[in-house]
């Protein structure tokens, strides 16, 4: 199932002819680290050398207090708290904004279409019964993220942070639409407050105990996880493979955070018509802390460690959202 001592040798072969090789090539510098030995160093440097991305731009040499902190006594250098060296992306740093915009630009349009390919497979299955619109919805975000991954893939990102902030918006927008818009905008305005089986009420009641069921039944059951422990790593051809395999189900931050958004969001967007949804909001959370929780400790091997970004994230652009 996996390659043995041999295969694995010629490879390493190949791939150390392949870095002599580009060794002997001459690479502009893109990014350069400073490490320090105290973080008091380090904040001194960066209280001196920071003048804002505004001056930085547009080269504004006057900024600069001291004239002997420009680069070769014309450049203002771009000074920034580097990340954690395990979220740095270190082969994107050099990629330029303009090759960004582009793939941000086609993975966003690739996610805009996701969204209306899901909401008319979702007005199709609500025509014929409120429930199997509630399972089309739920189905839609625990499958969701697994093609947002490839997007992000297609994506250069300097950093994990960087990485995960794109994968939360495509995520969160989907989640947002696909679990609260677009039932609103599918169902008659004359069915909004009317209680019965093909009803508003008793479609946002069915998408609460969906996202309670099914997401986490799938998660704590990890099947592909159970495939990996017992059934290929006894099989490996090496012990490094077999401890690869051992290693846990990845999982993304940005991913944790949007599944807990969506249920605030969904319960926000009802409550004035439904105020049992506050209810069940606060349940649906109850069961994902614990099921999060089991799993960070039991299935999901350890993530990069990637500081604030996406806390901050969802903290500045959720809130808002919620507030308004």
């Amino acid at each position: 199932l996996s390659a043995g001592v041999p295969e694995v040798y010629g490879r390493l072969v190949v791939l150390n002819a392949k870095v002599q090789g580009l060794a002997q090539q001459n690479y502009p510098a893109s990014n350069v680290f400073v490490t320090f030995e105290t973080e008091a160093a380090q904040r001194q440097v960066l209280s001196a050398f920071s003048v804002g991305y505004y001056h930085v731009a547009r080269n504004n040499s006057s900024a600069i207090e001291d004239r002997s902190h420009l680069f070769r006594g014309e450049k203002i250098l771009n000074v920034q708290e580097a990340k954690e060296p395990s979220a740095v992306r270190w082969q994107d740093l050099n990629e330029k904004l303009k090759g960004r915009i582009k793939q941000l630009t086609l993975t966003t349009v690739a996610t805009l279409c996701a969204v209306a390919l899901v909401a008319f497979l979702v007005h199709l299955c609500r025509n014929r019964s409120a429930a199997f619109g509630a399972f089309a919805i739920a189905a839609g975000n625990a499958l969701f993220p697994m093609f947002a991954k490839l997007l992000v893939m297609a994506e250069s990102h300097s950093s994990e942070g960087s990485k995960q902030a794109s994968l939360y918006f495509k995520i969160a927008l989907f989640r947002w639409v696909n679990t609260a818009i677009v039932t609103t905008v599918i169902s008659p305005f004359t069915s909004q407050l009317s209680v019965g089986s093909h009803h508003l009420i008793e479609s946002i009641y069915l998408q609460f105990f969906a996202e309670i069921v099914t997401t986490n039944v799938v998660q704590l059951a990890d099947p592909m996880g159970h495939v990996q422990r017992h059934f290929l790593a006894p099989r490996a051809n090496t012990q490094e493979a077999m401890y690869m395999l051992m290693q846990g189900a990845p999982y993304e931050l940005a991913e944790r955070y949007t599944n807990m958004t969506k249920i605030l969001f969904l319960a926000l967007w009802y409550c004035p018509i439904y105020p049992a949804a506050l209810f069940l909001c606060s349940v649906a959370l109850l069961v994902n802390f614990f099921a999060d929780r089991f799993s960070l400790m039991r299935t999901w091997k350890p993530a990069p460690r990637m500081g604030t970004t996406i806390s901050a994230l969802s903290r500045k652009y959720f809130f808002s959202v919620a507030v308004a």
